[in-house]
């Protein structure tokens, strides 16, 4: 692949719409590859619009393009230099939408090459061009499966929200003070990343890992723990993860701090042996624009409603490369709601 940015941006830069002023990549580009590619994506499939058109200015033919039909092809010239190392395509691949966006990316390039050895390609070359990248797009994702996976992720997703919502009523109705704890369990970087022929047996190492914890602080590990839930994600960049809401008796409980670094020290040293590393979320509280963790009273409402609007909507939501490649798995966690004697 020999597509050059200069070219790239020349040729596809003729008519876009006015409003479009953000660029789609800033210096952390590889980092924000994913959501930006999720964004239009999704853009591209749920709209029927075309997004690139002729049309006729001062007596010549223009390209016409759309926001979405920019962003797409911004990010169709970064994913194309992103493929010449094998590594990245390979990890990004076990992503549904990332390797139907690389299948795209790659039609692209092949066909882009082959108008540039015949000359400067035409208005109507490179409209048609963008919109076979589209139509590819949506047919991919029909045939995939995408659309349902995502209904049924968005399913899923009210479901675990009530859920959790009732879980955590029902522990402010028999606590008046609760002590929530977030810490994200991490492992090193290249553990688990890149292995889609054998994801579901890493994804049971890393539930057993998660099993072995949470029976340590249970039985022995902390005192006063009244509920709790956790949620495995896999990250192209990051691999396996686990996000972790711990539940406390507030009354009897503080220093969150403490706590979720003791529990991050033994998920790094004894459950993980060395391999895993993990991030004390109530070490940066001062960071949170709507805190919905540490101490919160049952009287709190504002804080309340930043628990249940923010950390357990994200805690609610589905993984869609977990989803995709082993949808029968279980891997949000919650405790169960004791009966009232």
């Amino acid at each position: 692949m020999s597509i050059a940015s200069g070219e790239f941006e020349f040729d596809w830069a003729d008519t876009c719409d006015a409003d479009y002023t953000e660029q789609v990549f800033d210096g952390d580009e590889e980092k924000h590859l994913r959501e930006k590619v999720e964004a239009v994506f999704w853009r591209v499939v749920s709209s029927i619009e075309p997004h690139f058109e002729v049309v006729v200015k001062d007596g010549y033919e223009r390209k016409y393009i759309s926001e979405t039909g920019r962003r797409l092809m911004d990010l169709v010239n970064k994913v194309s230099g992103l493929l010449r190392c094998s590594e990245l395509a390979s990890r990004y691949e076990v992503d549904p939408i990332l390797k139907i966006f690389i299948e795209c990316t790659r039609l692209y390039d092949d066909t882009y090459q082959e108008l540039l050895r015949s000359g400067k390609p035409s208005v109507r070359q490179l409209v048609t061009l963008g919109g076979d990248v589209v139509e590819m797009m949506r047919a991919d994702c029909r045939a995939w499966g995408i659309d349902n996976l995502k209904k049924r992720m968005n399913k899923g997703f009210y479901q675990r929200r009530e859920s959790l919502h009732s879980y955590i009523d029902s522990l402010f109705d028999r606590h008046a003070k609760l002590l929530f704890v977030r810490v994200d369990l991490h492992y090193r970087k290249g553990h688990f990343v890149g292995r889609e022929d054998f994801f579901s047996e890493d994804l049971a190492r890393v539930k057993s890992d998660w099993d072995t914890l949470y029976l340590e602080l249970k039985n022995d590990f902390i005192s006063n723990l009244v509920g709790h839930v956790a949620k495995i994600e896999y990250g192209v960049l990051k691999g396996f993860h686990v996000h972790v809401l711990l539940v406390l008796d507030g009354s009897k409980r503080r220093a969150d701090v403490r706590i979720a670094d003791m529990i991050g020290r033994y998920w790094s040293d004894r459950v993980t042996l060395g391999v895993g590393y993990y991030f004390n979320c109530n070490g940066k509280k001062a960071e949170y624009r709507y805190l919905g963790i540490g101490a919160i009273h049952r009287s709190q409402e504002e804080q309340r409603g930043y628990l249940y609007n923010f950390t357990l909507e994200y805690l609610a939501k589905s993984d869609i490369i977990i989803s995709w490649l082993c949808p029968r798995e279980r891997t949000c966690f919650r405790g169960w709601i004791r009966r009232s004697a």
